[in-house]
């Protein structure tokens, strides 16, 4: 039963408004149905049976403000608090952004779609369980168009299998599989990316190798495991690789060969599945889940005035919170592990598994089961260039001039990306970022040295911590200057020109020593970097000052890691001290007080450290007029090194000057920093 106000309403009549008047997410000023003339009168009609009102009154009682004066309050709640009130409704887009108009609205390939003209309206069904029939076909589906009907899409080939793959044979109802030692053979394959999340068993080693090549119970195997399985036979694949079936666990030696081939083994994939929502090996990814959100009773809306009555669209309330593919990149459990970001980068196709649904990924674009087109929901590529590169290598002759500079700005955001994540090994720093690293060599060129380029040292020295600190790692894993020195989230704090400066710094050398003979993106085991720059002493105070921004700063200061004993500094103001002819810089720690307190500079506590700044690149069409204009590091003499052998410990900041006259007191020398 619909109330008059109800049985008036159709979506053909707010479709014709939006066409007079859309924003994304913003409720339009004129364009809208007027439905009850008070909350009052809504009440009245759910009461009276009333079953659009009935959904709408469940949405106000039980959907909370986000935001505002009443964050936290129900609807219903903060309506009760004004003096007057209406209904109006209007339809608008889930996938556009805000602001956007009715222009950017798309329309998602379906067959026989419910719509209003060029308007595809609502979307698909959801079969809640991920291992049914539906999502299966689906998933097939999916990869089947992307082979015969996606010109930008990898050609169907037939690659040379990694060294080693699950055999989970042909038959989708076999109780075993086993790990086929490849020899060069050539098969079609899928990949597994996910969470490990602890121990997990069986795993391959040297001892169970051989038995593993004879039969592999697929009841013995993790529920992420079992789940690949299942999936692959779906697609009709026969070969699967999984990192902890296919690579010797208790080999050096193997893991060592076979992380160097992880470039490889994901762009090589026909597909790659990643189990999104699963938070370890366990879990499982073919979920049937259930919403805790109290969506109401749907309704049937007619398309139009004069709809058959089969003609409707169900009408329900939607989880605000309810995922989508932008979350599930963004923030799920995938999303935190450092191994991950290369698997999810390198592949052509992945058919993601999420909590709720199954979507898709391959050059042609984003689909998901619902059907919702690209957009905030389904996030685009953040990496043109990087996947650009990795798509023209299987279809060369749609390559096109790289370039080279959005490359490298590319790079240096995967990095940032990359330190926010976590590695169950320390010492995988730099394999578990190996394979971008192979596949971007080539365009950037020079030589890779523990994580910045040859051809671009100045920059890629230039990072810092994202918090408050970026502590070193005690065990020798990278060289002080390298990004993958530290556990902690960084960024790159350049400037944008890069234009040279006669102040920029030089490079001289460099040596790498590396873990595994031959490999050059893989575990460090020695690093020098000599250069030749323009340096100043800095003196390193532990006085702390409660002014934000006090008179007379001339630089800021990011020490990586407080002084051992020594309070935490997120960042420090730097001034400028003259003693007789000379001068030197001395760095104080700065606080959140007002401007204007008089204060004196206390050498006691000062620090006997003794700390070199280190000027990188500087900015001269910004000299003087800019706030910071010149990017330095700050370095600390290592006291076991004969020579001028030095560390990096800081990053800094100097701002506006005249540079010509200033630097004339600074010194250039060579030094090496390890």
């Amino acid at each position: 039963m619909l109330c008059d106000l109800c049985q008036g309403l159709s979506i053909s009549q707010l479709v014709k408004l939006a066409e007079t008047e859309l924003s994304g997410h913003d409720f339009p000023q004129q364009a809208f149905y007027q439905h009850h003339s008070s909350y009052e009168k809504l009440k009245c009609a759910a009461q009276n049976g009333c079953e659009l009102c009935q959904l709408l009154l469940h949405g106000f009682e039980n959907i909370a403000v986000r935001e505002g004066y009443w964050e936290g309050e129900t609807r219903s709640s903060a309506i009760e608090d004004l003096e007057s009130s209406d209904i109006k409704i209007c339809i608008n887009s889930e996938h556009i952004y805000s602001g956007d108009r009715i222009e950017n609205v798309r329309i998602s390939s379906k067959e026989e779609p419910k719509s209003v003209g060029k308007y595809k309206i609502g979307r698909d069904q959801l079969d809640p369980d991920l291992a049914s029939d539906v999502n299966m076909r689906l998933a097939r589906n999916w990869l089947d168009e992307c082979h015969q009907r996606h010109a930008s899409c990898p050609a169907e080939q037939i690659p040379v299998l990694p060294s080693r793959v699950v055999d989970v044979g042909v038959s989708k109802d076999a109780q075993f599989c086993r790990i086929l030692v490849s020899n060069g053979r050539t098969g079609k394959y899928v990949a597994l990316s996910h969470c490990w999340g602890g121990p997990i068993s069986p795993l391959l080693n040297t001892a169970t190798l051989p038995g593993f090549q004879e039969a592999l119970a697929i009841s013995d195997l993790p529920a992420n495991f079992r789940d690949a399985v299942l999936v692959t036979r779906n697609l009709g694949m026969q070969y699967l690789w999984i990192d902890s079936l296919c690579i010797i666990q208790d080999s050096s030696r193997d893991w060592e060969v076979e992380s160097g081939n992880m470039c490889s083994i994901y762009q090589n994939a026909t597909v790659t599945i990643s189990a999104s929502a699963s938070r370890g090996s366990k879990d499982g990814f073919l979920k049937c889940t259930t919403s805790q959100f109290q969506a109401g009773n749907p309704v049937s809306l007619r398309l139009s005035p004069t709809s058959a009555p089969e003609d409707v669209v169900s009408v329900a309330l939607k989880d605000e919170d309810e995922e989508d593919l932008t979350r599930l990149v963004l923030s799920g459990p995938l999303n935190q592990r450092g191994w991950t970001l290369q698997e999810g980068l390198l592949s052509s196709r992945i058919l993601y598994y999420g909590s709720r649904q199954i979507y898709w990924q391959c050059p042609a674009g984003l689909q998901s089961a619902e059907g919702v087109p690209s957009g905030n929901q389904m996030p685009e590529s953040s990496y043109p260039e990087t996947s650009h590169l990795l798509y023209s290598q299987h279809q060369p002759n749609r390559a096109r001039e790289i370039n080279r500079a959005q490359l490298l700005t590319e790079y240096y955001t995967l990095v940032q990306e990359y330190s926010a994540r976590s590695l169950s090994f320390n010492c995988d720093k730099f394999p578990a970022f190996a394979g971008i690293v192979q596949l971007l060599r080539p365009a950037i060129g020079g030589e890779y040295l523990a994580g910045i380029w040859s051809t671009d040292v100045r920059r890629g020295l230039l990072w810092r911590a994202e918090m408050e600190t970026c502590a070193h790692v005690h065990e020798y894993r990278a060289p002080s200057w390298s990004w993958a020195v530290t556990n902690e989230p960084i960024i790159f704090d350049f400037a944008d020109s890069t234009v040279p400066s006669p102040y920029d710094v030089e490079t001289i050398s460099h040596e790498m020593t590396f873990k595994s003979h031959g490999n050059l993106y893989g575990q460090v085991d020695a690093a020098r970097l000599c250069l030749r720059g323009l340096t100043k002493k800095l003196v390193r105070s532990n006085q702390k000052l409660d002014i934000s921004y006090p008179d007379h700063e001339i630089a800021t200061v990011y020490f990586d890691e407080p002084e051992p004993g020594r309070d935490i500094e997120v960042w420090s103001s730097v001034f400028r001290v003259f003693e007789g002819e000379d001068d030197h810089l001395i760095s104080v720690i700065n606080g959140r007080g007002f401007e204007g307190k008089e204060w004196e500079i206390d050498f006691d506590l000062c620090s006997e450290i003794e700390y070199l700044v280190l000027l990188i690149t500087a900015d001269v069409d910004t000299e003087n007029t800019g706030l910071f204009n010149t990017s330095c590091l700050v370095l600390a003499k290592v006291a076991e090194q004969p020579g001028d052998v030095y560390m990096r410990v800081g990053y800094l900041n100097l701002h506006a000057v005249k540079l010509e006259s200033w630097t004339k007191s600074w010194e250039r020398q060579a030094l090496t920093i390890v």
